[in-house]
């Protein structure tokens, strides 16, 4: 399962905004589809929204099975 998520731009990357999909993360963001696409991609997740105060990454999460 990938997450897509806008963090703080320092060393710790608190998260801001948490969501399952690039077009979620866009709308709750008020940003296009396109800019998270392109922050998502290789090389670019450095540097992505610095001067707006968030950097967007994409996380995979591995799920747990029924214990």
């Amino acid at each position: 399962m990938k997450l897509y998520m806008a963090v703080t731009p320092d060393q710790y990357e608190l998260p801001l905004c948490v969501q399952d999909s690039p077009g979620e993360l866009a709308e709750a963001l008020g940003i296009t589809i396109n800019a998270v696409r392109t922050a998502c991609s290789p090389g670019k997740e450095s540097k992505s929204g610095t001067r707006r105060g968030y950097r967007i990454v994409r996380i995979e999460v591995k799920e747990k099975g029924l214990a």
